[in-house]
């Protein structure tokens, strides 16, 4: 078993929109080998 650790970022730009979303997160897996 290995833990793996994995990072996922998403960004949403909108040039029509006073809006810019962001958000970010990580988390930490377990995969049997």
């Amino acid at each position: 078993m290995s833990s793996k650790t994995v990072i996922l970022v998403h960004r949403y730009d909108n040039c029509n929109s006073y809006i810019a979303l962001r958000w970010e997160f990580s988390f930490e897996i377990l995969v049997k080998d």
